[in-house]
């Protein structure tokens, strides 16, 4: 890889996506079973955090220079 490791501006957009789809995971999950333990919100967000981490990586490694 040859650019950055990390771009600021890709990976605020990878995270509101990952975030926003985390959040409609939750959503459901608590719909679907009533509850949601401190857990499963947090272990979610570190979840998020890490594969918008990943795919901005992803992103930026098929960008042109």
């Amino acid at each position: 890889m040859h650019g950055p490791l990390f771009t600021p501006e890709l990976f605020m957009k990878a995270l509101m996506v990952t975030l926003g789809l985390a959040v409609l995971g939750l959503a459901l999950a608590y719909t679907i079973d009533g509850t949601l333990a401190t857990r499963d919100i947090v272990g979610t967000f570190i979840s998020a955090t890490i594969i918008a981490y990943m795919a901005h990586l992803w992103m930026d490694f098929g960008r042109e220079e």
